[in-house]
């Protein structure tokens, strides 16, 4: 069921940070196990239902709130490790140079937009297939 449904934004609202941050690990895993098996369909599908849960729930925890400084420090910081995860190649088709980082969630000034599991290298080509 999406997350769009009003029932279960009431649901999600009212949660405490640790079932925040449990259904987040939930949703990290998820989308790895469906970029392993390169289900595009499923793993958008995933993202998208990660994007709205941490659109209606993760601005109620300001513990996750960075100043723009600290959201573009904690992204070169962690851009850089996903490029030595990497190693050098699109991490989707793995056959060309990767030089482009993904944000797979749609960007914001919480620090799980950032979070490492959530960014990809991409080549350009994968890059727009993503965007597209």
């Amino acid at each position: 069921m999406p997350l769009k449904d009003e029932e279960t934004k009431e649901l999600l609202i009212s949660m405490t940070l640790s079932e925040f941050t449990e259904h987040f690990e939930s949703f990290a895993t998820f989308i790895e196990e469906a970029w392993e098996q390169k289900d595009l369909e499923i793993l958008l599908a995933i993202i998208f239902d990660c994007e709205d849960f941490i659109h209606i729930n993760g601005h109620q925890f300001k513990c996750y709130s960075q100043t723009a400084k600290e959201w573009k420090d904690e992204y070169r910081k962690n851009r850089e490790k996903r490029r030595e995860i990497a190693n050098g190649t699109c991490e989707w088709c793995g056959r060309k140079k990767g030089t482009h980082c993904h944000h797979l969630i749609r960007r914001g000034r919480l620090v799980l937009y950032n979070d490492i599991r959530l960014l990809r290298i991409l080549c350009s080509k994968c890059h727009q297939l993503f965007h597209s």
